[in-house]
C-alpha cells in the first residue's frame, strides 16, 4: 500500500506531506496502521472533538473491510485534507462538517456501485439511511 501513499501524497507540499506523516507516526503503535482509539487521539491532538457517530462514519471509510486497523494511506485518503487544513486557522465546526459530507457522499457512491454490482439489497438499504442521516446531519 505504500504506493497508494506516496500517490495521495503527490497533491500534497513537502512541509504537508512531513505533517501528515508525522501525525500519524505520533498516534500510531508503529506498526503501520491505526485503529478507532488512535483515529480519535489524531483528531483530538489537533482539537477536534467529533461525536462518537461521526468517528464511526470516519471510520467506515477508513476501513471499509471491517478489519479494525487502517494503513497511513488510508488515513491519507480520507483525512488528509482535513488535517492539512489544521495547519492553517479555521472554525474546526466548519472542517469537520466538510469532511463529513464528503464521507457522506463517498458512502452513497460506494452504496450506488454495490447496487449496481449485485451487492446485497439490506446492506444498501441500511447503508442508504445511514446516509440521508448523515445528510440531516450536515444541513
Amino acid at each position: 500500500m505504500s504506493t497508494g501513499s506516496e500517490l495521495d501524497l503527490a497533491v500534497y507540499s513537502k512541509e504537508q506531506q512531513d505533517f501528515l506523516k508525522d501525525l500519524f507516526a505520533a498516534v500510531s503503535d508503529g506498526s503501520g496502521a491505526i485503529t478507532p482509539v488512535q483515529l480519535r487521539q489524531a483528531l483530538s491532538r489537533q482539537r477536534v472533538k467529533p461525536t462518537q457517530v461521526q468517528v464511526e462514519r470516519v471510520w467506515r471509510n477508513l476501513d471499509p473491510n471491517g478489519i479494525g486497523r487502517a494503513s497511513f494511506a488510508d488515513f491519507v485518503r480520507v483525512l488528509g485534507d482535513l488535517f492539512v487544513q489544521s495547519m492553517t486557522p479555521r472554525p474546526w465546526k466548519k472542517v469537520l462538517d466538510e469532511a463529513i459530507e464528503l464521507v457522506d457522499l463517498g458512502e452513497h457512491s460506494r452504496q450506488m456501485n454495490l447496487s449496481s454490482d449485485g451487492g446485497s439489497s439490506s446492506q444498501h438499504a441500511e447503508g442508504s439511511s445511514e446516509a440521508n442521516e448523515g445528510q440531516a446531519h450536515a444541513r
